[in-house]
């Protein structure tokens, strides 16, 4: 699992925005941040490639 802790757009420190469970695949809780000048959310920690399909 990669950590984004900065905005895809313009490289800034995200906000946390929630935290959430996932009930129904992993069971594993995770975070949405925001970038707050676009209101962009991004899920973190993100997957890697090869851990995509234990969430899909």
């Amino acid at each position: 699992m990669k950590k984004i802790k900065t905005s895809p757009i313009d490289n800034q420190p995200l906000d946390s925005f929630i935290s959430c469970k996932d009930f129904t695949v992993s069971h594993e809780t995770f975070s949405i941040f925001i970038d707050k000048e676009s209101e962009l959310l991004i899920t973190t920690p993100r997957p890697k490639l090869d851990e995509l399909g234990r969430y899909y």
